[in-house]
């Protein structure tokens, strides 16, 4: 796949898309871009209102964010109303279009940064590793496993043990676990440590924390019942499920039901309250996703067969349905999230719901009639 196919990408000058490692494609149309060039400069253009461009919308010609210049940009995840984008020097800078809750994280929460501003506070020293968004809160991982968050708390999604919000970042205790990797729900967390352990916290009202009750949790808990049957090499999570792939290609699931997929007698028609072993008819899996603003699920079998199941096209479809892409993130194409490494383009699983405002989010309705898109294409293989 090319970034060719991406209508608004056929605005950017030949000379300069040729250049594209990194693009990231939003808005109500899929018409809003920001783009990293190999030169590591940063551009943005298009009609967005929303204060995510990282500087003045309304033009379809490219506009350089000085802020983001030669920064060298690996990563970017979003939320609702906010974007974060992580350096190779391991710091992250955000920017949106509300800060209500702290969400960028720049010490306070009484205006708006519609240009990118670098996160500080306790992070300053730290090389932060890994991001993720959630609705209204952010999660980054530092080189040395220690796990630091922002923004709304108002069901203990920080992880911090506090009901408060947080404008700055703050240290997530985790019993000296090293952390790997992150994941978010819309409101709710989950923590991947080296060791292949899974840690919770957050809203719990669809059962998504898998600890076998419906109880919000301020502070991170191990799943100890998914410990005793696998380690855990991939988390994921959706807006209101959870998943989990061990070493040995096993899916386990919980939360929502039609996004885990159990089938089984009154199972099917309940939420899932504990891990369990989903969509075994597959065989055995290589990889997963799901994204925190749509009830949809997918995974890729080791015979690189590509399934999905969740919410399709506003009905409930808990069995999975095989497709025709090539990796699991292609599932999230109608999404135009698309990321491209040295060997193959990937579509990965970051979008915006409904008009930057979760009021207009239902839970399950995974149409994009008027859901911005969010894309972003990594680094051109030379065969494209």
């Amino acid at each position: 796949m090319s970034i060719s196919r991406w209508t608004c990408l056929s605005l950017v000058p030949e000379g300069v898309a040729e250049k594209i490692k990194l693009a990231v494609i939003f808005g109500s149309s899929g018409s809003d871009v920001i783009f990293v060039t190999t030169d590591d400069e940063v551009f943005s253009f298009g009609p967005c209102a929303a204060s995510c461009l990282g500087c003045p919308p309304g033009s379809f010609l490219p506009r350089r964010i000085d802020e983001l210049c030669g920064k060298a940009i690996r990563d970017i995840s979003c939320g609702i109303h906010h974007v974060v984008a992580l350096t190779e020097e391991g710091k992250i800078f955000s920017w949106g279009s509300q800060n209500s809750f702290g969400e960028l994280g720049h010490g306070h929460s009484s205006s708006t940064d519609s240009r990118p501003q670098q996160v500080q506070g306790v992070l300053n020293g730290e090389k932060v590793v890994a991001i993720a968004c959630g609705s209204r809160h952010t999660l980054a991982v530092s080189d040395k496993g220690e796990l630091f968050s922002f923004g709304l708390n108002s069901d203990g999604q920080l992880g911090t043990g506090r009901a408060a919000n947080e404008s700055s970042p703050r240290i997530v205790p985790l019993h000296n676990r090293f952390v790997k990797s992150v994941a978010c729900g819309h409101n709710n967390s989950m923590a991947l440590t080296e060791s292949g352990d899974v840690y919770v916290w957050g809203y719990n009202s669809n059962g998504e924390l898998g600890l076998g009750h419906l109880t919000n949790q301020h502070c991170p808990i191990l799943l100890d019942s998914l410990s005793k049957k696998a380690a855990i090499r991939k988390i994921a999570c959706g807006y209101a499920h959870s998943l989990a792939l061990s070493d040995d290609g096993i899916l386990y699931a919980w939360g929502t039901n039609t996004s885990c997929g159990i089938l089984e007698g009154k199972m099917a028609r309940k939420n899932v309250l504990v891990p369990t072993v989903t969509q075994e008819q597959l065989g055995s899996i290589s990889d997963i996703a799901a994204t925190h603003q749509c009830n949809l699920s997918a995974a890729c079998t080791r015979k690189s067969r590509v399934f999905m199941w969740g919410h399709l096209r506003n009905q409930p479809t808990p069995c999975a349905v095989e497709t025709q892409f090539r990796t699991v993130d292609e599932v999230y194409e109608f999404r135009h999230h698309y990321f491209m490494n040295d060997s193959h383009l990937q579509l990965c699983l970051f979008c915006i719901s409904c008009s930057f405002s979760p009021s207009h989010f239902f839970p399950g309705n995974d149409s994009i009639s008027t859901a911005p898109f969010y894309s972003k294409c990594l680094q051109r293989p030379d065969s494209l």
